[in-house]
């Protein structure tokens, strides 16, 4: 039989819910503004790791702490939204790019081109479902107005979510698969259709204020055996392995370069606040980023 829902308390009581259990609070209007602003649901994530065995935080853990984590936490989502936006243009420009080049700018309404031609009428009723969405947009209007509705992929692309580029990448054949992945430094198709799902998982992830410090991240992302020789990592699912997928994909050495400049200079800014290993990142990872993956292709 299931449990009950856990009551509804006041901000007050949440308060004292944390001080009850070990939280040193010293401010307790402060952290019952903070709570208003966050919601305790929201910030008991951020307190996991302190917790013992028998439900009491570790002695000394601070409601302060916690709020610096939840900080560090969004910080770290910002940073790695903008890199990800960097990433999903680049990933519509060279799909659209090779796709039309070989199969003509109206390709994409054609199911042949495609794997599964149930997925692609779903596809085209998507799109159809976002052009009526986005029909305020001048670029949109005009296709409309002109071409009927229809788009050329180049366009198409522009009004996709990363989760349909993802899901039309992964249902084009074969061939054509592997002829826009070894234009990337994916470099194969297998490599390619994992990291544009964990990519756009990521970006919903940070674009809907998931919590990724402590979490395990779903799916693996394939960094392939030679990677793994070569860079030992704590596992597949973490934000770091993410992040290596990420630096991988950039179009360009200066992005990544950025990317972890503003990295380094987040956890120089959090400092002892944080631990880079609950986001799987190692202390050399600087080392491993900039120096041990060398396959650049651009």
């Amino acid at each position: 039989m299931p449990k009950p829902l856990k009551p509804y308390r006041s901000y007050d009581e949440l308060v004292d819910l944390f001080r009850n259990r070990g939280m040193v609070i010293e401010d307790h209007e402060c952290a019952r503004c903070e709570l208003e602003r966050i919601s305790y649901y929201r910030l008991t994530g951020y307190t996991f790791p302190f917790l013992g065995a028998d439900g009491k935080f570790k002695r000394g853990f601070s409601f302060d702490q916690a709020i610096r984590l939840y900080g560090f936490d969004k910080r770290i989502r910002s940073i790695l939204f903008c890199y990800l936006e960097t990433i999903e243009v680049f990933a519509r420009s060279v799909i659209s790019h090779e796709f039309t080049k070989e199969y003509g700018s109206g390709g994409h309404y054609d199911e042949q081109h495609f794997a599964d031609h149930t997925y692609h009428k779903d596809f085209i009723t998507s799109m159809k479902l976002q052009i009526t969405h986005n029909s305020s947009a001048k670029f949109v209007n005009h296709h409309i107005r002109v071409y009927g509705g229809n788009m050329p992929l180049w366009a198409a692309a522009e009004i996709m979510t990363f989760t349909t580029l993802s899901k039309f990448y992964s249902n084009l054949l074969p061939e054509m698969q592997e002829l826009i992945a070894s234009t990337t430094n994916a470099g194969k198709a297998s490599y390619l259709r994992n990291w544009l799902h964990c990519f756009s998982v990521l970006r919903n992830a940070c674009a809907h204020f998931g919590r990724l410090y402590g979490e395990t991240l779903s799916p693996s992302i394939s960094l392939g055996a030679s990677t793994l020789k070569k860079i030992p990592i704590k596992g597949s699912r973490t934000l770091f392995a993410y992040v290596i997928a990420m630096v991988c994909f950039l179009p360009n050495k200066r992005d990544a370069a950025d990317l972890c400049e503003d990295l380094s200079a987040l956890f120089r800014e959090f400092g002892n606040d944080i631990d880079i290993s609950q986001i799987g990142f190692p202390t050399n990872w600087p080392q491993i980023l900039m120096n041990d993956i060398t396959y650049y292709n651009r």
